[in-house]
């Protein structure tokens, strides 16, 4: 299961073998991170029902807001999101429901 995660979020560029790599970070992008997990929930038939909230995990900066943490680095005047790594991810799809990390 390992490899198929890894492999799904190389798709997106956001992973590399680290399996503690943070996914939701401030540079992504919160359009993108939508897609992305429910491109995830569907490839590997998570069970979600209303326990996994976008806005609890994802930043959803502004165009100019986020143009700003992109090319001159991160605001510090923002809640910090529970990180999601890889290997969270890679239990959750052994598991075959979303669960916090």
């Amino acid at each position: 299961m390992k490899n198929k995660v890894i492999e799904f979020l190389k798709d997106y560029e956001i992973t590399n073998e680290n399996v503690e790599t943070i996914i939701n970070t401030e540079e992504l992008d919160f359009e993108d991170a939508i897609d992305i997990f429910e491109d995830f929930f569907t490839k590997f038939s998570i069970e979600k029902e209303n326990l996994f909230d976008v806005n609890k995990y994802f930043y959803n900066f502004g165009f100019f807001e986020a143009i700003f943490i992109r090319n001159f680095g991160k605001n510090k005047n923002y809640e910090k999101k529970t990180p999601i790594t890889v290997s969270h991810l890679i239990k959750v799809a052994e598991k075959g429901e979303w669960f916090d990390p």
